[in-house]
């Protein structure tokens, strides 16, 4: 594996996690990138978040909730400064979850999560990849 706070290659696109963001020693092994079609509909904006949280790369700061249904952003900030460029052409977080509600996520309310924040969307779910041509995206959130 890479050193900690080394450059990780994801899908053409590399992430650098920092040294605040390195796996744990016992991270599972990396899984080899879903290919970025899940079908002829599917936005590619769902690709990306798919493939961000599915990521071990990526599990120090966003990862499936423990349910598998939906994810949790543990650092708002570093996900917006490492994570959102990497990705989308800005690091806005607040674009980002307006983008979330374009296509029916909602955050979980949830207060012993400190400063980590939970979206989840019915179809959304960890091993349900060719579910994202099913989610739709509406005129306004």
């Amino acid at each position: 594996g890479a050193a900690a706070g080394s450059p990780v290659p994801m899908a053409g696109r590399t992430y650098s996690p920092g040294p605040a963001a390195a796996p744990a020693a016992s991270a599972p092994s990396p899984v080899p990138p879903l290919p970025l079609s899940a079908g002829p509909r599917t936005p590619p904006f769902l690709l990306k978040l798919y493939e961000i949280v599915n990521s071990p790369q990526t599990d120090a700061l966003v990862h499936w909730r423990a349910c598998g249904q939906g994810f949790e952003v543990t650092d708002v900030g570093a996900f917006a400064s490492r994570i959102l460029p990497a990705f989308f052409k800005h690091s806005n977080f607040r674009s980002f979850v307006r983008q979330l509600h374009f296509y029916g996520f909602y955050k979980v309310i949830n207060s012993t999560l400190g400063s980590s924040i939970e979206f989840t969307h019915p179809l959304f779910s960890r091993g349900c990849h060719a579910r994202l041509a099913e989610i739709k995206r509406s005129a306004a959130p």
